[in-house]
């Protein structure tokens, strides 16, 4: 599976001064969350939902902030897990199986729903997993995980229970009815989360069913993006027809229209197709393990190029604005007070992802978009603004430094006697020493084998060329 033993590191830049205020931005963010948002209007930092949510989109951000407040930054978003208690979630039973299965009670403020359960129990997974690996104290954090492994185990069983064989998803409805892919990039991500969490547990079973998912969500994700001209000759598609403004302009989007790729399956309709700069869709909100498929595979790469560079200005010129006002430019058309969070989850930050992780866009040019960043983006930043490091998931992580100016990355690690892990670090300049580990590169990427053994390793990469400084 794409991203199931890798996951994109964050990091603490030093030796530039741009960096430095992104910190202090970033810290403040994490201290007080305001522009997190899961998908389900509402926010409260002790619901179980937002706890998970917002350990999955800054946990590992708090790598970032001055080590000495790490601990409580992390501490501010966990909040013991306090409220992942059996009576915070609904418990069901599919009646044909007899299986059960769980969801958080207090999605839509308590209202009844029957779509997106997939979204939000891939969001709860993916977030638990997140909050492990970036604790800094994996076993303290491994026995709240312990405690509650019934709930874990009922919120994964859902994407057992309403499982999809021909296309290899889940269902985003109880009702069977469609499989968008917004939601099943959080299902992938949980899935893998819930699949790396079982292996640590010692619960063999239960990891190799997670795994066997993650494998046919990774291999049905990216066929998906080759899938359009098949679909097409053999009239699979829903006929949706989408408007997409461009100054006073209107175009007319289908599923003939170049940039356009498979969006979701809808039961009786077929296909229905979205634009490769399609936020929710084609993106994510930042899902690694999506972001690595889209980063390896060098087909799928240029349609996140194209997407950004070639349609989405074509579709919407105001792309890096629009966000916060409607179309005629009178300003937010929902003004209720999760505004502005939802509008960067929706449209804005995820096209920041894009720019910075896969396309790995200078750092003046991120900051030129917008003046308003949340705490993910900030991080993508740092990311970018660095050789990006895809690190192993079966090793603790110690955290990763960059020294802008020297050009000096450094990599800590904790991992037993007689672990080999595979590291691969992302550059746009030459490598010109490494201590601490063996490696070779090639592609634009150095591959660096970490090895265990006593205490905290680290591993020293010097990068030449070009100055960073300059990036």
């Amino acid at each position: 599976s794409w991203g199931m033993n890798q996951t994109i590191a964050p990091v603490r830049v030093t030796g530039d001064p741009r960096c430095d205020e992104l910190q202090k931005r970033l810290d403040t963010e994490i201290a007080e969350p305001t522009l997190t948002f899961g998908g389900d209007n509402t926010y409260d930092p002790d619901n179980i939902q937002d706890i998970l949510h917002n350990l999955r989109v800054l946990g590992w951000a708090t790598w970032s902030v001055p080590p000495e407040l790490r601990k409580q930054r992390f501490a501010n978003l966990e909040r013991e897990l306090h409220t992942m208690r059996p009576d915070q979630y609904s418990l069901e039973v599919e009646p044909v199986s007899g299986q059960r299965y769980r969801w958080q009670k207090d999605l839509w403020g308590g209202g009844a729903t029957a779509v997106d359960i997939e979204w939000y129990n891939g969001m709860q997974l993916a977030g638990l997993w997140a909050g492990y690996f970036y604790s800094g104290d994996e076993e303290t954090f491994l026995a709240k995980v312990r405690a509650r492994w019934e709930i874990v185990q009922d919120l994964l069983r859902y994407f057992e229970i309403f499982d999809d064989w021909p296309t290899g998803l889940t269902y985003t409805a109880l009702t069977r009815k469609c499989l968008w892919f917004d939601g099943f990039n959080f299902v992938w991500q949980g899935v893998c989360g819930a699949a790396r969490l079982a292996r640590i547990v010692g619960d063999d079973e239960t990891a190799d069913r997670a795994e066997l998912l993650a494998a046919r969500y990774s291999l049905a994700r990216s066929a998906a993006w080759f899938m359009l001209p098949y679909t097409d000759r053999h009239d699979g598609f829903h006929k949706q027809v989408k408007q997409l403004q461009t100054g006073a302009q209107m175009i007319e989007v289908g599923p003939q229209s170049p940039g356009m790729g498979v969006a979701g399956f809808v039961e009786k309709r077929g296909v229905t197709v979205g634009p490769w700069y399609d936020p929710g869709n084609m993106i994510g909100y930042l899902v690694p393990e999506q972001l690595i498929m889209q980063m390896s595979i060098p087909g799928v790469l240029e349609m996140m190029r194209r997407g950004q560079y070639e349609f989405l200005p074509l579709h919407q010129l105001d792309w890096n604005y629009r966000f916060h006002r409607t179309p005629d430019g009178k300003g937010p058309s929902k003004p209720h007070w999760l505004y502005p969070s939802h509008s960067h989850f929706y449209h804005l930050d995820p096209q920041l992802f894009v720019r910075s992780i896969l396309l790995r866009e200078p750092l003046d040019t991120l900051l030129s978009y917008t003046a308003e960043l949340t705490g993910p983006v900030m991080e993508c930043y740092l990311v970018a603004r660095s050789p990006m490091v895809l690190f192993p998931t079966d090793v603790r992580f110690r955290g990763v430094t960059f020294d802008a100016a020297a050009g000096e990355l450094v990599v800590q690690f904790e991992a037993s006697e007689g672990v080999r892990a595979a590291m691969e670090v992302v550059f746009e300049r030459s490598v010109t020493g490494v201590e601490g580990a063996a490696w070779e590169t090639g592609g634009g990427r150095a591959r660096v084998t970490l090895e265990g053994g006593e205490g905290v390793k680290t591993v020293k990469m010097r990068f030449g060329g070009q100055s960073f400084a300059q990036k």
